[in-house]
């Protein structure tokens, strides 16, 4: 909102609510961590209620692609939806940040004195880079593209 006051303009930020659901009439809602708390402090100041949980299939592609960058494979999603581990989106996710800092370890490697990147891309065309490595899992690219 811009405000006009004896020839001055002054940009003023303001909060509008979406709903009627803001402040008190906000329904309670349980915060799991202290992120999740600021969220929704956030949410309900501004009236917006939380979308619901996703299913086990769009939890693991969304946080696969958040993540990694790449799709989980068949077997992958299987085994999630299989499990019945009340914990394993939280397991899951440790299991994407550590393929994540694998990755982006390996990356730091050649300042490391010993390590060799083999050249990949430079042996294959782009149609056969592509093919052949379409969505990898980032621990099999890594590996491919460092060798000791």
């Amino acid at each position: 909102m811009v405000v006009s006051y004896d020839s001055a303009v002054v940009p003023v930020e303001t909060i509008r609510p979406v709903s009627e659901n803001f402040g008190d009439k906000y329904p309670q809602q349980i915060a799991s961590s202290q992120v999740d708390k600021l969220i929704l402090d956030k949410l309900k100041l501004l009236g917006v209620m939380p979308s619901p949980t996703c299913s086990d299939h769009e939890f693991l592609r969304r946080a696969s692609l958040d993540v990694s960058g790449t799709l989980p494979t068949t077997t992958e999603i299987i085994a999630f939806a299989n499990n019945t581990d009340p914990e394993k989106r939280r397991k899951k996710i440790d299991e994407l940040v550590a393929y994540y800092d694998q990755c982006r370890q390996a990356r730091d490697l050649p300042s490391i004195p010993g390590a060799v990147i083999r050249p990949v891309v430079s042996t294959m065309n782009s149609d056969e880079f592509v093919n052949e490595t379409s969505n990898p899992p980032s621990s099999s690219l890594c590996s491919r593209l460092i060798s000791n």
